[in-house]
């Protein structure tokens, strides 16, 4: 395993250590090693593994990083058809965001 020092001299392996058992503890050292607040923001590849290939939940991710609300909702509306979003989405932005998304990572 990196160790904390490693991970601070090479931020980069930060991106390979998310399937790392203790991933969280690590991130959490970091964070305050370097003074942020312990908030990471998530990308959608990483809440999509969360959310599809290791099967939690929406509501369970909401509660684990609230501050993701956002992309988390957005996530899991990959699951919708490309018809219903096209229906139900008013903003053009939005619609073609989730489309993206739809194409990118094979759902739907």
């Amino acid at each position: 395993m990196y160790s904390i020092d490693t991970i601070y001299s090479g931020l980069w392996i930060k991106k390979f250590l998310i399937f790392v058992p203790g991933y969280d503890d690590i991130l959490r050292e970091f964070n305050q090693r370097i003074g942020n607040s312990g908030a990471k923001t998530m990308t959608y590849r990483e809440i999509f593994d969360l959310k599809y290939n290791q099967g939690i939940s929406t509501s369970e991710l909401v509660k684990r990083f609230p501050d993701e609300v956002k992309r988390i909702s957005e996530v899991a509306l990959l699951e919708v058809s490309e018809d219903m979003l096209r229906q139900v989405i008013s903003e053009a932005g939005v619609l073609q965001r989730l489309i993206g998304l739809k194409k990118r990572y094979g759902v739907g």
